[in-house]
């Protein structure tokens, strides 16, 4: 580092030949920059001592925050009142610190130096990155910045991604994340900026843990894996299930050309690593093998052995030397259609490995295809020893290269909130120390939004069995029982006075304080669920999936994040088995549109709602939908 750097320590007066001084406050000149790594009990102290040296800009590396504790907990509530107050940028605590190649600045205790490169990396893990070093090291993967967030008690993740976007010598950005504080402007952030460079995160912490009861199948269904792979696919930024692909992304995106479409050659000097390569691109999603035509064929065997295969895989066998593959390589860059090249590579007797490396980086330089080597069996010449390390990793940084993901439509316009009317029915509720609508209430809700709900009737002792009814469903009615079928809380198929005393005998049997309700039993249709969900990072999210008994079963499920227009609500429905069975069935898939959309403007207008599960809807092919079964929870 070429600026100035000042020691501050108690107990000495040179340090690596620089003079020491006692406090910052003892230093004459103007400080940028200050990093403290000191026992956490002192850190507010030296913190007041930075504003009075108007030093703005702070690393801590301590730890003892909230991450220790109770009283680490309000050791970091008082910072965050000192760096509000004097408008100070604080990274950390509990953090590595940051690294700047660029500037060969390393205000972190990573032990490795690190190489150049244009990875800008946003992580919120110290120990993960200075894994991440040592491998980096290795593999000749070079970095731009590398930022540790720690406890985020003042800068997070955004006000890093804003820097890394206008950072000219940033070109890739990745993140490890554990939580996301600021979910709706993360997302916007993250959204603006793959427009202009890839971003890709490793988000930790997804799996469902073991969860209490939960009201609806909406809940279950939009746990936090579900939300966060929907909000990433939504923003263009990749999302990664684990460290190597994320590794694996960074390494192509950082060392190799992006692929130019999706259609892959794979070049190799043995039949069998070609055949499962061959599978695997098969296999992905968003990649192809390209077919090579007759007079391409021609043209890469001409002047190789009669006995080379020119289908795809290109295989010029065990024997091939450096200048099979420079051959093959500068005519296989020759056509056009071609994303990208796979050189599989098996280290047989004759083969110069070291030399036949050289060739696939020194020929990617000059043509325009990426060329991906792939040496299989000897891991220490830094680069792919697997097909489906790159392969597998390709066929995700395609989303991320598909415009379409990119592309949101506008929002429809809702109006900010519900009237009055509409909020008493929780505040109502809430007087009484509820959470959860009764039906009845769920009903006047959805009501009001023109969603077409099957009625109901509180039962008491001398009810009667009605006059123009053939059958009648009877349900307990009570927020505590969550689960109505699974609880024995239903009866189906009542038609008649006796059968509705019998029933009702059952249930008060069971539930011997609870409402219960009786609703005419309607023709099954297809059934669907719709909900709501109040997400903590990412605000109301909409859903809809296969209902009724089979929720839970069939994993077919589709999120929006509010709000969304019905354009892109059936864009998706479409593509979805739900939009199969819809046209299978020849029912109106707009219908369905309509309905979701409804919902989704109770969850924009309603900021009350954490969730709302209508399942099942039931949806016919010549007759209007109807809501059988409400819940809502705020």
């Amino acid at each position: 580092y070429e600026g100035k750097i000042y020691p501050i320590n108690p107990r000495h007066k040179i340090i690596e030949g620089l003079e020491v001084f006692t406090s910052v406050l003892e230093i004459k000149k103007r400080v940028e920059l200050a990093i403290i790594a000191i026992p956490a009990g002192y850190v507010l102290e030296v913190i007041q001592d930075c504003v009075k040296k108007k030093i703005r800009d702070i690393v801590i590396i301590s730890a003892g925050f909230s991450e220790s504790g109770d009283d680490g907990k309000k050791r970091e509530d008082e910072l965050k009142k000192i760096a509000e107050e004097n408008n100070l940028n604080i990274l950390g605590p509990n953090c590595l610190g940051f690294i700047n190649t660029n500037n060969k600045i390393n205000a972190s205790f990573a032990k490795k130096q690190v190489p150049e490169g244009e990875i800008g990396l946003i992580s919120q893990s110290g120990a993960f990155v200075t894994g991440l070093l040592d491998i980096a090291k290795e593999e000749e993967i070079g970095f731009a910045k590398i930022i540790t967030l720690g406890n985020k008690a003042v800068l997070d993740e955004i006000d890093f991604l804003n820097f890394l976007e206008k950072d000219s010598k940033t070109k890739v950005i990745g993140l490890y994340l554990e939580n996301i504080n600021r979910g709706r402007l993360f997302y916007n952030t993250v959204a603006r900026i793959t427009k202009k460079k890839p971003v890709l995160i490793l988000k930790a912490g997804n799996s469902e843990k073991v969860q209490k009861a939960i009201l609806s199948h909406t809940g279950s269904m939009a746990g936090e894996s579900a939300v966060v792979k929907k909000v990433f696919q939504e923003t263009g930024a990749v999302y990664f299930e684990n460290l190597i692909t994320f590794w694996n992304a960074l390494k192509i995106l950082n060392n190799h050309k992006r692929i130019k479409n999706n259609n892959l050659v794979i070049l190799t000097n043995a039949g069998g690593p070609g055949v499962v390569a061959t599978d695997l691109i098969e296999q992905s999603k968003n990649l192809n093998l390209y077919n090579l035509t007759k007079g391409e064929k021609n043209r890469i065997k001409k002047n190789l052995p009669p006995a080379v295969s020119v289908e795809n895989p290109v295989d010029i066998l065990g024997d091939a030397d450096v200048e099979r593959y420079e051959k093959t390589l500068d005519n296989l860059a020759k056509i056009r259609k071609i994303g990208g090249i796979l050189a599989l590579i098996t280290p047989q007797a004759q083969t110069d490995v070291e030399n036949i490396l050289k060739t696939t980086k020194e020929k990617e330089k000059k043509i325009n295809i990426p060329v991906f080597p792939i040496l299989i069996g000897d891991n220490r010449n830094k680069t792919f020893q697997f097909p489906w390390e790159v392969i597998e990793t390709l066929n995700l940084l395609e989303i991320e290269n598909n415009p379409e993901k990119k592309i949101k439509n506008d929002p429809p316009e809702f109006s900010v909130s519900a009237p009055a009317k509409i909020r008493v029915l929780a505040e109502r509720a809430r007087m009484q120390k509820r959470d959860t609508f009764f039906y009845q209430e769920a009903l006047e809700l959805t009501k009001y939004y023109q969603i077409n709900s099957l009625k109901a009737s509180l039962v008491k002792d001398n009810f009667k069995f009605p006059a123009k009814s053939q059958k009648l469903i009877m349900k307990v009615d009570d927020p505590g029982v969550l689960h109505k079928v699974a609880q024995g809380g239903v009866r189906t198929g009542i038609e008649n006075q006796t059968e509705l005393n019998k029933n009702l005998k059952e249930l008060r049997r069971k539930f011997k304080k609870e409402q219960i309700i009786v609703q005419e039993q309607v023709e099954k249709g297809t059934e669907i669920i719709i909900g709501l969900k109040k997400d903590s990072s990412f605000g109301p999210i909409l859903l809809c999936g296969i209902g009724g008994i089979l929720t839970e079963i069939i994993d077919e499920k589709l999120l929006w994040i509010l709000p969304v227009n019905k354009d892109e609500i059936k864009k998706d429905l479409k593509k979805s088995k739900l939009g199969k069975i819809f046209e299978k069935e020849e029912m109106n898939l707009d219908q369905l549109v309509d309905e979701i959309s409804k919902v989704g403007k109770i969850g924009w207008q309603n900021n009350w709602v954490k969730e709302l599960d209508i399942n099942p809807m039931f949806f016919y092919k010549d007759k209007d939908q109807i809501a059988v079964d409400i819940k809502v929870k705020f």
